[in-house]
């Protein structure tokens, strides 16, 4: 079991190549990406189940090359990735 990062943890993380594991959300990974002339942190490889529920806590989505990507604003990252790590542990204790 791997240690559960903070948000500015993961933030952080994020620059690195690989980014970062997103808790209880399969392979999900986070990413600082560069799109349309601006830095983002993009959640990629996500659960589509997930999806309406990430959306629903502040992150967007935005179609590029036929793909639909999601991002989290980076100006309200910390408190929308506090509460995706907070519930990922709830759904890795469930599934566990």
């Amino acid at each position: 079991m791997s240690a559960v990062l903070s948000p500015a943890e993961m933030i952080a993380g994020a620059r690195e190549r690989e980014g970062v594991p997103i808790v209880g959300m399969d392979a999900a990974r986070l990413m600082q990406v560069h799109v349309n002339d601006a830095r983002r942190l993009e959640i990629r490889d996500f659960p589509a189940a997930r999806r309406d529920w990430l959306k629903s806590i502040g992150c967007f989505t935005e179609i590029i090359n036929y793909k639909t990507r999601l991002f989290v604003p980076t100006d309200r990252a910390e408190p929308i990735l506090d509460q995706t790590v907070r519930t990922g542990e709830q759904w890795s204790r469930l599934a566990g």
